[in-house]
């Protein structure tokens, strides 16, 4: 479970199954889902296997037949590491991704779809709520990414990310940030229509805006707003 690397003092204050990856910072469980046998569990991760924050966030991957038994998905452990910040470049930016930050995973039409956003940096970037936030040259997107080959039990090997929400879309001004994106649903409404609902900034507030497919359960055709759910709450952040 990979408690090994904590010493002793430690291991009265964890859970009796504490699923962990072997050291760094972990954090934000993100995308739990079950596929062909398997739970898997993704978590913040710092990279490149640093202690403390770092800021080159990505996801960590764990597997476990059982609820019980796990197993890190990872370059330690003679996998691949899913989302590693730096590893490609954004075909439409040409920058690589500085962090990919809290999402979820959602199984569409028999395909796991991991969604999370993603910051690409060229220049100054800041928190949109503090001084200097206009001179900003950095894009937060909703990406996402499947896995690459769907009969390996562990699915260790997931497609590049591709952008499918941008920061002109929907409610404005974005500014940075794109936060925290729910598991999607299909719309009740619309037959074939995927919805979720994320975590933006107006520079007053949190927004809670609501996304929906443009073509159904294709997503490489990106998805567009359906405004926001809720007024601004004043604060910095919120979660949904």
């Amino acid at each position: 479970l990979g408690s090994a690397t904590l010493p002793p003092s430690r291991f009265c204050t964890l859970p009796h199954f504490h699923p962990r990856m072997h050291t760094a910072h972990n954090n934000d469980v993100n995308g739990p889902f079950y596929f062909n046998g398997y739970y898997h569990i993704f978590m913040q991760q710092s990279f490149p296997w640093v202690k403390g924050w770092n800021g080159a966030i990505g996801w960590g991957h764990m597997v476990s037949p059982d609820l019980a038994h796990w197993r890190e998905i990872s370059s330690f452990t003679g996998y691949i590491d899913a989302f590693v910040p730096g590893r490609w470049h954004d075909p439409q930016y040409g920058v690589p991704a500085g962090g990919y930050y809290s999402g979820s995973v959602t199984i569409v039409n028999g395909v796991p779809h991991a969604v999370f956003p993603a910051y690409f940096i060229d220049g100054p970037c800041v928190d949109p709520w503090l001084p200097g936030h206009e001179k900003n040259r950095c894009r937060m997107v909703y990406m996402f990414a499947t896995p690459t080959n769907l009969s390996d039990p562990f699915l260790a090997n997931w497609t590049q990310p591709r952008s499918f929400v941008w920061p002109e879309q929907g409610v404005q001004p974005h500014d940075v940030t794109f936060e925290d994106p729910s598991a999607a649903w299909q719309d009740p409404s619309t037959p074939g229509r995927w919805v979720f609902i994320g975590q933006t900034n107006d520079q007053k507030g949190v927004l809670l805006e609501g996304w929906a497919s443009k073509n159904g359960s294709d997503w490489s055709a990106g998805f567009e707003s359906l405004g926001n759910f809720f007024p601004s709450t004043g604060d910095s952040r919120c979660s949904i």
